[in-house]
């Protein structure tokens, strides 16, 4: 057999050797593919189920804050004094109510009577 007809020879083994391994590399490549994209569809499915139980929390954080605040608010109203410190916890839990939850309604107007009323058990120098 002539020279170049081996190394002719030679060299087409060798292409198709080359080419078979990049079909198999191919096929990895693909099957992983298939893989994370099936994965990837599982880790959205549980993205959105932990949305909605992350508002199912919010949804009933707000309601428990709601009731506090007109629980406290109207035992204040029927003393006809609060405290600095009762003021203060309701101020707050409304700030985070209205501005951090988004809450709405009534309790606007319910507030606005509570921070008219006069403040007991803080006087000058006291807690300081």
């Amino acid at each position: 057999m002539p020279d170049w007809l081996s190394v002719a020879l030679g060299c087409g083994v060798t292409v198709a050797i080359v080419n078979g391994v990049f079909k198999l590399l191919e096929k990895k490549v693909e099957h992983r593919s298939v893989e994370n994209a099936a994965k990837l569809k599982a880790a959205e499915a549980l993205i959105g189920q932990n949305k909605a139980n992350v508002a199912a929390l919010i949804a009933a954080g707000m309601v428990i804050i709601r009731i506090n605040i007109k629980e406290t608010v109207q035992r204040c109203l029927e003393a006809g004094t609060v405290s600095y410190d009762v003021r203060e916890d309701v101020t707050q839990m409304y700030r985070i109510y209205q501005e951090e939850l988004g809450g709405n309604g009534n309790l606007g107007s319910l507030m606005d009577t509570f921070l008219g009323l006069p403040i007991v058990g803080f006087e000058k120098g006291e807690g300081q």
